[in-house]
C-alpha cells in the first residue's frame, strides 16, 4: 500500500555512497565575492542565500553538485537532516554551511556515508 511504501522509505532512505565533506560560512574567505552585498533583514542582518534561491541555515544546508543531487533534496548523513542548497562544487562532494569561519574550520575535511531522504 501507499503507506507501506512511504513507512518503507522512511526507515529505508536511498544510499548516494560515499562523498568528501568540506565546509564553509559567509565569510569572504570561504565565498569570495559572493560574501559582498548581500541583502539584509529587518535587523540589519545579513541574508545569506545560495544558488537555489533558498535562504542557508547553519548545521542545516550544504553545497552540491546539482547534477548529481537536484536542490531541495534532503540528505541523510549521520542520522542528520541536510537540504541541498547550494553550489560552487561537483562532483560527489558536499560542502557544508555553517555560522562562523572557526566552526566550518572544525568540520572540514572527511569522508561521510550519503542517504536521501
Amino acid at each position: 500500500t501507499e503507506q507501506e511504501t512511504t513507512t518503507q522509505e522512511v526507515i529505508n532512505p536511498n544510499y548516494l555512497g560515499w562523498f568528501w565533506c568540506t565546509s564553509y560560512c559567509s565569510c569572504p574567505i570561504c565565498c569570495q565575492q559572493y560574501a559582498y552585498n548581500r541583502p539584509t533583514d529587518e535587523n540589519g542582518n545579513e541574508i545569506v542565500v545560495g544558488a537555489s534561491g533558498m535562504v542557508l541555515e547553519p548545521g542545516r544546508s550544504v553545497a552540491v553538485d546539482p547534477s548529481i543531487i537536484p536542490y531541495g533534496t534532503v540528505l541523510i548523513i549521520d542520522g542528520q537532516e541536510y537540504v541541498a542548497a547550494d553550489t560552487g562544487i561537483t562532483g560527489n562532494r558536499l560542502d557544508f554551511y555553517y555560522a562562523s569561519h572557526e566552526e566550518a574550520l572544525s568540520h572540514a575535511n572527511h569522508w561521510c556515508e550519503v542517504y536521501v531522504k
